[in-house]
């Protein structure tokens, strides 16, 4: 897909489910907690409202991980069992010991969160799941650096913060929201037709 163009949002994967409303598994909670010092098994549950949505066992070994959920389908608000295998990679670091990561059932790719979606645990990439983020447009991403920026200097600087640090934050969300008002007398001028 490509990205980028004139458009507003052009080759933006606005159509894909978002990241933060899909309910996934991670294999670094799991590492942290031992999950794969030996075979374990745990369990855990997601809510949404305060309502549950479903529950997950998970067996674990050093080199794989046999997820046992249920999940409620919104359609017919009906409870569905369902059990699959994913295995589990290690690999080398470059300064030492190692990192465990889940090799996604469906198309191979090593990936160390997995999405629930159509009752089956699989990547990103093959959920066709988006981070909100990949959704807006020029002045949207933006907009949320800014933010982002603006937030760590909210009430003036922080009294463990160095005023060199502090300045540059400051600079830099100038120099964003200039960009931004650029961005958008641009889109403005396009719109009317002043642009060549």
């Amino acid at each position: 897909m490509s990205r980028g163009g004139s458009r507003y949002g052009a080759g933006r994967p606005a159509h894909n489910i978002k990241a933060e409303s899909v309910q996934r598994i991670e294999i670094r909670r799991w590492v942290r907690a031992g999950y794969f010092d030996g075979s374990s098994c745990f369990s855990t549950g997601w809510n949404r409202g305060g309502e549950p949505t479903g529950s997950i066992s998970v067996q674990t070994t050093r080199d794989s991980a046999v997820l046992s959920y249920r999940t409620k389908d919104f359609h017919s608000d009906e409870w569905q069992n369902k059990r699959q295998h994913v295995p589990v990679e290690l690999t080398p670091c470059n300064y030492g010991g190692s990192r465990r990561w889940f090799r996604c059932p469906v198309c191979q790719r090593r990936c160390e969160l997995l999405y629930l979606r159509s009752h089956r645990f699989a990547c990103r990439l093959c959920q066709k799941v988006a981070y909100s983020s990949q959704a807006g447009g020029p002045i949207d991403r933006l907009t949320h650096k800014s933010h982002k920026l603006q937030v760590r200097i909210d009430g003036g600087k922080p009294l463990w913060m160095r005023w060199k640090t502090y300045n540059a934050i400051r600079d830099e969300v100038f120099r964003i929201e200039v960009l931004a008002d650029q961005v958008f007398a641009t889109r403005c001028a396009g719109l009317l037709g002043l642009l060549d």
